[in-house]
């Protein structure tokens, strides 16, 4: 993380954890960089912060709300108290959330994770960036606790398992076609050469089985597979 990042987390400027690197004893070394891009280890961070007592719960900043699946269908919704979202570029990356959370939803949420094979994101919202859905591996990548209050609570997921949220929640997906496809298809095209699946498609149907490729629509595959311009092409039949 930056000192910028590291500033957020304390609630003050980036200006002060600069100070706080000169004048305090023990802050940790970059571990890429120097100067005004140095790039610090995240949780060697946030352990120091702690340490020295300043990592404190913020107040009055906005909230995101994030709302996880697991096995059977159980569902948790977690406020995050100043949000910070970071997608990654590349669909090998991983996907970061972190934010301040009330004990009792990390506690459920650690649970949730815990009990369940795969757990996904049905909706993430956070101000300033469009809502996304994650299709499973929902992992909780850190945690810290300063004291009474909140949680600070870092999250991660792969990012070729994010996408647009579907219309009740979680993520609609793209099948993969093989070669082949019967002019009585009737599913849906999409410009990433994909299809929405409709269990009545003779070709692609329930009766079909599972493809052996798919990908979550809005997901990074998608966008960059299809064209600069488009939308869905009709379905044909």
């Amino acid at each position: 993380m930056s000192l910028a990042e590291a500033g957020r987390i304390a609630g003050v400027s980036r200006t002060t954890v600069a100070g706080w690197r000169r004048t305090l004893p023990g802050f940790p070394d970059s571990a890429q960089g120097s100067g005004a891009g140095a790039v610090f280890d995240r949780g060697a961070v946030v352990a120091w912060l702690r340490e020295v007592g300043k990592l404190t719960v913020p107040a009055g900043l906005p909230a995101g709300m994030l709302v996880v699946r697991g096995v059977g269908s159980r569902t948790r919704t977690v406020r995050l108290e100043d949000p910070a979202l970071a997608l990654a570029e590349d669909a090998a990356g991983e996907d970061r959330l972190s934010g301040w959370a009330a004990p009792e939803d990390a506690e459920a949420l650690a649970v949730l994770v815990e009990s369940s094979v795969s757990v996904g994101v049905q909706r993430l919202a956070v101000p300033g960036a469009r809502p996304v859905a994650v299709r499973g591996s929902l992992r909780i990548a850190g945690q810290e606790r300063p004291g009474a209050g909140g949680l600070w609570l870092e999250l991660a997921w792969p990012a070729a398992l994010r996408g647009t949220p579907a219309r009740f929640g979680g993520v609609v997906e793209h099948a993969v076609l093989p070669p082949g496809t019967s002019a009585d298809c009737c599913c849906a095209r999409h410009d990433c050469g994909g299809v929405t699946r409709q269990p009545w498609c003779p070709d692609h149907g329930t009766a079909a089985g599972r493809v052996s490729e798919d990908h979550v629509e809005g997901g990074l595959y998608c966008t960059q597979r299809a064209p600069a311009r488009g939308g869905t092409v009709p379905a044909r039949g």
